[in-house]
Order: C-alpha cells, then structure tokens, then sequence
C-alpha cells in the first residue's frame, strides 16, 4: 500500500499484560482511508488486544500506531475520535433510541439543532424513525444493534472499531446486520477496524482480512487471496472448509512439488514452501474442488491429481450436500457438493475416485507457522 494512502499505521506493536510473554508480537499494518479490514483469529490470539490498544484502552508495550502520521499512543481515548461498537451493544438502558444517539453528540457540544438534526438522519439511515422513544428493553436484538452502530458514527469519526458487534445476534439476524454494516460502510466511506472469530462473516465484508495465531499476523490479503492462495497451513485450515493430507515430500520443482501420500501414492501440489527431500509437509484441499468420479469413468490423465477413496456417509446441508470417504490409511476426507436436481447416489462402501485440479492442490511445511 502506498504510503500517501496510509490512514492507520501499526509500527513493530508488542503488547504484554504480565511484562513476560507478548500477547501480540510485533504487528505491522497499514489500512487505508475508508478500507473495511478485519482482524480474524481463534480466541485468545491477539485480535482483541490490537482493537484495545487503537482505542486507547490499552497501552502498547512496544511500538507505535499512528492516524495520519500522527502518534495516538499517549492520546486518551475520548481524545482520539473513535467510534466503537460492542458485542454487548452497551446501550444506555435508561435513555431512549434518541437520547442514546444524542449523548455522543451532546458530549462534543454540538448545537441542539444539529444534534436533532443529525439524530433524524441517522435513524432513517438505520430504519428505526419509528422507534426514537422506545428504550433498549424494548428492542430487538438486530434492533439495538442498529442502534449500537448508529451511535459509534453519529458524531462522525474517521476510524470505527468493531469488536465482535454480531455475536449476539442468530444467524439470520447476523446475516441482515452484515449487510447494514457494510451498507453505511459504502454510504459513509468511514474506516473499519473488525474482529471477529468468523471465517464466514470476515469473507463476506471485509476488504482485507488479517488471520492472527497466538500473536503473530500469518497473512493479511484480500478474502479471495486468502481462500484461494493460503501462505500456510495454518491459514488454510483455519479459512473456511479443508482437507489436510499428511505427506512426505520427494522432490520439487519451482512451485510444484511431488508427494508421497498414504501406501506409496503419489500427488502433485503447488507451493510456495521450500520443500526438501523427505521432508514432511500437509496437502490442503478445498472440499469443493474436488468431483466425485465412479472408477469407471476415471482417466489414466487424473493419477496424479486423485485419489482412491471408499464412500461411507453424506450428509444433507440444504443447498449443498457433504459426502465423506476413507482412504486407505483409515482417514476421512471430504467432498461438498451443490445439492442438483439429481445428486450423485453412492451405495455404502462403494470406491471412487476424488479427482482435483493440481491449482487447487496447496502443499505446506508441517508446523510452519511456529
């Protein structure tokens, strides 16, 4: 990213609690004016940390975060013009939608026509007009979330934090919230720093995605990058559905490498790994990218991008369906489907052959993000 682009700057930031071991450990980012990226990552692995520290709630151990050039980092945080939602929607229970959407306003001091004035529209905006008088008791769940985020852009801010802001809400709930969010994100163009545990939901709005493991940034890209083109095991297991296949590495050429897999199998993969000789590695498959062919209309041309495989469950998922075979050595690998007017019926036990693209074949170091 250009630097003349850059609105928020993580410089080499370390955070301790206990003075001993880093819950984040050297972070570097730079996010762009009105960029939408989304810190992601199991819990306990530093997302959380990060959003405290651009808020001010935290203090760095090392390092520096700048907004426009500037350091925030000795700035308190009513001072840095960040707005903040909540999993818990930290709504004032005894204030109104009105007077809730009001307090960030009235604490600025901005004149009462223009706070009533910008209250009406955000409330159009979040399509609660009809709701100003009710108070958050009286609310739904998407509702008060709606009014959650209302409050964190009334007053304005350059830089929203979200942390975890859907948590709460059931999946169809949370669905209609990701499509609100990045609904005013486009209207308003206003920068968004969001954490979430969420593969799913990470894919569907961010513009860049930050996968975190116990403190360290294994990859920052754009979701389609990430999916697609994983710098790790780590980040391929963890973004979306995955087969990993245990292998050992015989030789490779360039970016393709040839693996022994299972009893003296032989699959060809792409990687960016520098695999030595009889070195152990994992193959990750997406389990969307493989076809599920009966062994008589299997090709010669297909030996090294297939496996032989033993079908023994499905399971039925509304528009897609999972079947589920063992290999040779007695693990499972798995195969998604979209669910078409005729899906593929295999008897128990019946073997198959799993056929892939050598694209969509990724090979990786064992343990190569520690």
């Amino acid at each position: 990213m250009a630097n003349e682009n850059v609105f928020l700057q993580f410089n080499a930031i370390k955070k301790s609690y206990d003075h001993k071991q880093l819950v984040v450990k050297d972070f570097n980012l730079s996010v762009a004016a009105g960029e939408f990226v989304t810190l992601l990552g199991p819990s306990g692995s530093g997302k959380t940390s990060v959003l405290m520290l651009v808020a001010g709630f935290e203090g760095v151990t090392s390092g520096d975060i700048l907004i426009n050039g500037v350091s925030i980092k000795c700035l308190a945080p009513h001072q840095r013009n960040i707005g903040m939602v909540f999993q818990n929607y930290a709504l004032f229970p005894h204030m109104t939608v009105s007077q809730n959407l009001a307090y960030p306003l009235k604490v600025r001091k901005w004149p009462k026509k223009r706070i009533q004035s910008q209250i009406n529209t955000f409330l159009e905006m979040i399509e609660l007009t009809a709701f100003a008088k009710r108070y958050p008791s009286q609310l739904s769940g998407g509702q008060k979330q709606r009014v959650a985020l209302a409050r964190a852009l009334i007053f304005e801010p350059s830089l929203v934090l979200m942390d975890e802001p859907l948590g709460a809400l059931d999946k169809k709930l949370r669905e209609q919230m990701q499509f609100e969010i990045t609904r005013l994100h486009k209207q308003l163009q206003f920068t968004v720093l969001y954490v979430t545990h969420d593969q799913e939901e990470a894919l569907t709005m961010s513009d860049r995605i930050a996968v975190f493991s116990e403190g360290i940034v294994q990859q920052c890209a754009k979701p389609y990058i990430l999916y697609e083109h994983p710098d790790n095991a780590f980040v391929a297991d963890f973004i979306g559905e995955n087969n990993m296949i245990k292998g050992i590495c015989h030789h490779q050429h360039e970016q393709h490498a040839d693996i022994g897999i299972l009893q003296n199998e032989r699959i060809h993969a792409q990687t960016t790994a520098r695999l030595k000789p009889n070195q152990a590695c994992v193959i990750s498959i997406r389990p969307e990218k493989i076809s599920i062919k009966r062994l008589i209309e299997a090709t010669p041309e297909s030996i090294h991008h297939s496996l032989t495989a033993t079908f023994y469950i499905k399971h039925y998922v509304g528009g897609y369906i999972r079947y589920y075979f063992q290999l040779s050595d007695g693990s499972t690998i798995m195969v998604k489907s979209l669910n078409v007017h005729h899906p593929l019926q295999l008897e128990p036990q019946e073997k198959v052959q799993l056929i892939w693209s050598i694209d969509h074949a990724h090979a990786f170091i064992i343990d190569s993000t520690t």
